[in-house]
């Protein structure tokens, strides 16, 4: 704790990086609400994964030229990018039921793959090149066991979906994107992190 409470930049990089695992936490729900748009065709599933799939292929190589960049504008625009796929998810749903095809819902699980894969690679490579390299696995140890917590915290997700709703909980996770997104912009750049 006396890491957490000198380090701001590493401070920020755990704030930043705990608020952007919405965007993960958020695709079951993404599925739940598709799930319904589509009103449950099974062939849409098949879609889903497919777009999923071919939009890790392509980020990968996008995600990591940026990351030779400046890793936090890669966890920034992730996140933003976090909020963008929960706000379209959330369009998609109020739109005519003409424009709910399972074409157009899975542009939901192709951004949101393309967050995800954003915020992991951008956290990876930050947390690399910014910890001091006598003391990364310490920075790591920290980094990881903050996000056990994240995520046990997570499992509540699916009573909170059941009491305040799918659509609220959707807005919420992709308010809580942008608010990671923030964070890393507060964060400085990896190499001055341990400052």
């Amino acid at each position: 704790m006396k890491l957490v409470r000198e380090k701001r930049g590493f401070r920020l990089f755990l704030t930043s990086r705990a608020l952007l695992a919405s965007v993960p936490l958020a695709t079951p729900f993404h599925a739940l609400l598709a799930y319904e748009i589509t009103s449950g065709a099974i062939g849409g599933l098949a879609v889903f994964v497919i777009a999923t799939g071919l939009s890790q292929v392509v980020s990968s190589p996008v995600w990591g030229r940026f990351s030779d960049k400046s890793s936090r504008k890669v966890m920034i625009v992730a996140g933003m990018l976090g909020g963008a796929t929960g706000a379209l998810a959330l369009l998609i749903a109020a739109a005519p039921e003409g424009w709910r095809s399972v074409w157009v819902v899975s542009t939901i699980f192709v951004l949101g793959a393309f967050a995800h894969a954003g915020c992991r690679l951008g956290r990876k490579t930050y947390l690399v090149d910014g910890a001091p390299k006598d003391e990364r696995p310490l920075y790591v140890a920290i980094a990881n066991t903050l996000m056990g917590v994240v995520i046990l915290a997570g499992g509540a997700l699916g009573v909170m979906a059941e009491v305040i709703g799918l659509p609220t909980l959707i807005g919420t996770l992709a308010v809580v994107s942008v608010l990671g997104a923030a964070a890393a912009w507060l964060a400085p750049e990896a190499e001055e992190m341990s400052a």
